[in-house]
């Protein structure tokens, strides 16, 4: 999926439960439970955005829940602190992902290229991907400051990770991190759900 905005991807998360007749994770403050297709119609204009955090239903992943899925760690074993998914240099990048060397500069087929330890295809290059999380310059090493919902007005950007086709290998590693409004497509914008069990 691609040029898709937060607020569609949140939404689309909220259909997807309904369909598998899960608890939807999301809702707007003033909109009660978000059971309803269109109970995140106000994101577009701003409004609160909460997550339920009891919700088995799908969701964004948090910033910190995508590193580690991105960078292949396993439990008991520690994270790879590869600068790429594979490896320290561009030959590993260009294993496991779409960037603008050899994109063609255009997205590809999911998993088109070799996948992560964990088994995920594309968390780095292709698409840059969506997450849950409100964008903080520099976040505390390793606080995840999503695990709750903030009060309207007082954060906006969403975090974005992973890079996409249109980027350089430099701006495709697991530790890069940008922002965007939430309301805003770009063509090389997607997501990937997650499920809390």
């Amino acid at each position: 999926v691609d040029s898709v905005s937060w607020c569609e991807a949140a939404r689309f998360a909220n259909l997807w439960s309904r369909v598998e007749g899960l608890p939807p994770a999301y809702s707007v403050a003033s909109a009660g439970d978000g059971a309803s297709p269109n109970a995140l119609a106000g994101c577009e204009a701003g409004a609160e955005i909460r997550w339920d955090l009891t919700s088995t239903g799908y969701r964004l992943p948090t910033e910190v829940e995508w590193e580690v899925a991105a960078r292949g760690c396993q439990p008991q074993r520690p994270c790879p602190e590869y600068r790429y998914v594979l490896g320290d240099q561009e030959a590993d990048l260009l294993r496991t992902a779409w960037v603008n060397v050899n994109s063609g500069w255009r997205p590809h087929a999911v998993g088109s290229r070799e996948p992560n330890a964990l088994g995920l295809h594309d968390m780095l290059g292709n698409v840059s991907e969506w997450t849950w999380d409100v964008y903080t310059p520099n976040p505390a090493a390793g606080v995840d400051p999503a695990v709750a919902a903030l009060p309207a007005g007082t954060a906006f950007w969403r975090v974005i990770r992973g890079g996409s086709w249109s980027d350089s290998p430099a701006n495709a590693r697991a530790a890069d991190r940008y922002r965007d409004d939430p309301r805003w497509r770009d063509v090389d914008r997607g997501f990937r759900l997650v499920r809390s069990v």
